[in-house]
């Protein structure tokens, strides 16, 4: 994975862990420590990942250059224990991650049930009403929206999708 997507495991006990890149956090959290004012955090955090995207000891993103994902993370799990595995953008688990919407177990229950069209509408109604907000953030009202999962064998939910 990369910084702009997440990998969420659901496990058949009902344990749901998302796994992300934190290669940002890393590089954009220093450059804003120990700053108070909201204004000068949001310019140091843009400066930072300005300065280290796509760059060795930086984040890396697909956004700006397909040539990034030769940098994604990977890792490997025993699929007899899971009941599902989600791949998903940022603009997919930013519902989640930036708007407080829901748990990341929500997520997993919507998706791996086949409501991942009625998870999307959530997200996108949401960003509409925040527009505003979102902007005066600097972050994207929307931002793409992936979601691509697998239901596994052991869920006893049928064929992976």
């Amino acid at each position: 994975m990369l910084c702009d997507a997440s990998i969420v495991l659901a496990f058949a006990d009902g344990t749901v862990v998302g796994v992300t890149d934190d290669r940002l956090d890393r590089v954009v959290g220093p450059a804003q420590a120990g700053l108070a004012d909201p204004a000068e955090r949001l310019v140091r955090r843009l400066e930072a990942m300005h300065r280290t995207r796509n760059v060795p000891g930086g984040w890396w993103c697909c956004q700006h250059d397909p040539a990034a994902a030769f940098e994604a993370l990977t890792g490997a799990h025993d699929l007899r224990e899971l009941r599902g595995v989600i791949a998903a953008s940022d603009g997919a688990t930013r519902g989640h991650q930036g708007l407080g919407l829901f748990e990341l177990a929500h997520l997993a229950d919507e998706v791996l049930t086949g409501d991942a069209p009625r998870l999307a509408a959530t997200i996108r109604a949401t960003e509409e009403v925040r527009a505003e907000a979102l902007r005066a953030s600097a972050t994207k009202v929307h931002d793409d929206l992936s979601i691509a999962w697998a239901v596994t064998a052991t869920s006893g939910r049928g064929p992976a999708r």
